[in-house]
């Protein structure tokens, strides 16, 4: 079985719903995860990534290249429905959650009044990560 490396918040989740009873360990919340996943046609997943494509491109340019995005979920806010994407980065081995960008689910276009904002994101990177975040001239 393949590895996979999972960031300190979501395995306390984890933990938290192994403690309230709803699974036994670890490896049923995956094998849960997984499988509600596996649900999905292969146009959504596709539109996710292209959600996360677009996210991608926007970090690149306003945040830098140490932030990236990672697997969106959908979300409604104001009456619209969005791909909430995760921003997420890696510090001293370990991933961390910077915030979240939202992509409209029908134009794939960012919207950023919506978003965590590209100076709140990079913010959170160099609190968390002490100040050691490369500074973005665009901000």
């Amino acid at each position: 079985m393949p590895q996979i490396e999972l960031e300190e918040q979501d395995l306390e989740k984890m933990d938290e719903l192994i403690k309230e009873g709803l699974f036994s360990n670890r490896k049923q919340v995956i094998n849960a995860s997984l499988e509600n996943l596996l649900q999905l046609p292969k146009e959504e997943i596709n539109r996710m990534e292209e959600a996360r494509a677009e996210v991608n491109g926007y970090l690149t340019a306003y945040v830098g290249d140490i932030l990236f995005s990672s697997f969106p979920t959908r979300a409604v806010v104001n009456d619209r429905e969005y791909f909430k994407v995760p921003v997420k980065g890696r510090f001293e081995n370990k991933i961390y959650s910077y915030g979240h960008i939202l992509v409209d689910c029908v134009t794939l276009k960012i919207d950023l009044s919506v978003s965590d904002s590209p100076k709140k994101i990079h913010k959170t990177a160099i609190e968390l990560t002490g100040g050691t975040a490369d500074a973005s001239p665009l901000l």
